[in-house]
């Protein structure tokens, strides 16, 4: 409500959330091209984001002054995925600047984060849901996120060789 009042344009997204969560197939996509994946599974946190804040407003608003735990899922949540983001952005700029191959520890290291980051994203929202939500509602949601995010996980360790070694080649932390 209190989005309303100051006409926050949240509440637009999380109206649209639930329909896209529907109709996204991760096997439909074409992970091919360096980040595109990465891309994918920055954009399925922040719809798994709208989708924790939608049911927090439908259940949980009017007691949101005592849902501290809640709260800072949800505030992990926005932290992390501005993280992943921004890693992201700067690996991009990069390989569009220096190229594939020039970009490689950038790439890497944005890929390692976002890996190593949604498990937690998704981690934290089904907490959410299990406190907010019961029966065909909570499963609902659990099966939609299972489903978005069954994609084949990335080869972390390959990409944190890829680092350790620029990081022995230079002697210096890359970044």
């Amino acid at each position: 409500r209190l989005a309303s009042r100051l006409k926050l344009p949240l509440l637009d997204a999380v109206g649209n959330v639930a329909a896209k969560i529907k109709s996204t197939d991760p096997a439909s996509e074409n992970f091919e091209p360096a980040l595109v994946k990465q891309d994918y599974m920055v954009k399925t946190a922040k719809n798994i984001l709208l989708l924790t804040v939608d049911t927090v407003a439908k259940k949980l608003l009017e007691t949101i002054q005592d849902q501290q735990e809640v709260i800072a899922l949800l505030a992990d949540m926005i932290i992390e995925i501005f993280v992943m983001e921004s890693g992201l952005i700067r690996a991009k700029k990069f390989m569009e600047k220096k190229g594939e191959e020039k970009a490689r520890l950038y790439t890497a290291a944005a890929s390692l984060y976002i890996a190593d980051t949604m498990p937690k994203i998704v981690v934290w929202a089904k907490q959410v849901f299990a406190f907010a939500e019961k029966g065909d509602e909570f499963a609902a949601h659990i099966e939609d996120i299972d489903r978005i995010t069954r994609y084949e996980p990335d080869n972390t360790i390959n990409l944190k060789r890829v680092i350790a070694d620029s990081v022995v080649r230079t002697k210096r932390y890359p970044y």
